[in-house]
């Protein structure tokens, strides 16, 4: 009988790889009035309730699906807020409160899009940890230092 010992190796590495490596992690801002963000005002994919962790991660997606009106949506997590990316899809959003920090999630870089029709507010300092699209089919105005 013969045996592969390389092939084995090599089908352990990408098994490891492949569990070690992260699924994006959605939230979804679902308060139809302004709020802070350590509120009740999030689901995830799910559509289970839950609040962004502090701090944040390079695994996240933040959106901002509605209203269609305007909104106030203030982070007042702990520290700054690390992400991947951020879309507006609906209303007139103003992001308030603590930095959000714009990083990579592996190999994909990090992107901030508004496709809401309005303006996208940002007056959170960012800090862009790496290359960050800025994409928007409507006005997006930065209010913060960047850095």
């Amino acid at each position: 009988m013969k045996t592969m010992p390389g092939r084995a190796i090599g089908v352990f590495v990408l098994a490891a790889w492949a569990a070690s490596a992260q699924a994006q992690t959605n939230f979804f801002w679902t308060n139809t009035l302004s709020g802070t963000w350590s509120g009740a005002n999030w689901t995830n994919a799910q559509m289970t309730p839950v609040t962004p962790p502090a701090g944040g991660s390079e695994q996240y997606e933040i959106r901002f699906q509605g209203p269609a009106t305007a909104y106030t949506a203030d982070n007042d997590l702990a520290g700054a807020f690390a992400l991947n990316r951020m879309v507006a899809s609906a209303g007139t959003v103003t992001l308030t409160g603590n930095s959000l920090v714009f990083t990579n999630r592996g190999g994909t870089l990090p992107t901030v899009t508004n496709l809401s029709g309005a303006t996208l507010t940002i007056d959170n300092d960012l800090v862009l940890g790496a290359a960050t699209d800025i994409g928007a089919q409507s006005a997006i105005l930065l209010g913060g230092d960047i850095s």
